[in-house]
């Protein structure tokens, strides 16, 4: 343990509850709304402060949260834990699978975090210890959104970068069964609510596809030429049929002999008007 941390004492509010997944949380606080974004850094202060005292045994409050981190010992020495357990995970979890292992101990860097325990607030030893820090979390991979400078941190000029830097470490050390801030635990929280969901959403649409796949199919429709349509009829008279020629109306006189034979054993006179009336050309004037 660094120099200067003290086990942490057995109150009430030390205590500890782990979970399923071997991850330790914090006893929960009822929820309260925040009006403003001051009330809600505040708020993470109080969580942070009381995540580290039951860690590290301090008696850090929202008040004094930034003086008790300006020497970067507190810092330094939660690094170096946080190494001790990623290491500590991976002796216990030997037969787990390759990738999960590779998953989180990738997000450890392998080297320990140099700090020196007598540093004065202020001093080059502190503002060196806070640098070895800030090192740390790059190698980490933290992000440089949630990253703070030194100077941040001894001028006290930039409390809000200091709150997610060490709530983002509080994240990676969650991984390795670390105990959990309670905001951490909420985000966690949320996270499993929303897997459950989309677990369920992925399960809906299996079996919709499913029910596709069961239905017959249809037979498929088979597309071929059409009758090509013929818009104009070029045929001439003299191919027409007699039926469908102009002033030829049902059977015509050229059609059976017969008829032609009658006509001329006709009266005289009905022959000849007949005449006169289909070849007036031929009367005998």
């Amino acid at each position: 343990m660094t120099p200067g941390m003290t086990p942490p004492p057995q109150t009430e509010s030390a205590s500890l509850d782990v979970s399923g997944d071997g991850i330790m949380h914090l006893e929960p606080r009822p929820f309260r709304p925040f009006k403003t974004s001051e009330e809600y850094l505040y708020a993470m202060k109080e969580d942070l402060a009381e995540w580290l005292n039951t860690l590290y045994g301090l008696h850090m409050t929202a008040e004094n949260f930034m003086e008790v981190l300006e020497t970067g010992v507190v810092l330094c020495g939660h690094a170096n834990s946080v190494r001790r357990c990623a290491d500590q995970y991976q002796t216990e979890h030997v037969g787990a699978s390759r990738s999960t292992l590779l998953s989180r101990l990738s997000a450890c860097p392998p080297g320990r975090c140099p700090t020196t325990g007598q540093a004065r607030a202020g001093s080059f030893f502190a503002r060196d210890n806070i640098h070895n820090f800030i090192r740390w979390c790059n190698e980490l991979g933290v992000l440089d959104c949630l990253m703070f400078e030194t100077e941040d941190l001894v001028s006290r000029k930039n409390e809000k970068h200091v709150i997610l830097c060490l709530l983002e470490i509080a994240r990676r050390g969650a991984k390795f069964g670390m105990a959990a801030p309670i905001l951490v635990q909420f985000e966690q929280q949320i996270d499993r609510e929303i897997a459950r969901e989309q677990a369920g959403e992925d399960a809906e649409d299996a079996e919709d596809e499913q029910e596709l796949e069961d239905e017959p199919e249809e037979p498929p429709m088979v597309y071929g030429p059409t009758q090509q349509v013929v818009t104009n009829d070029l045929k001439s008279l003299d191919e027409m049929e007699p039926d469908q020629q102009p002033g030829r109306q049902g059977r015509g006189l050229d059609e059976d002999p017969s008829d032609e034979a009658r006509l001329s054993f006709a009266a005289q006179g009905s022959f000849y008007n007949l005449t006169l009336h289909r070849a007036p050309n031929f009367v005998d004037p």
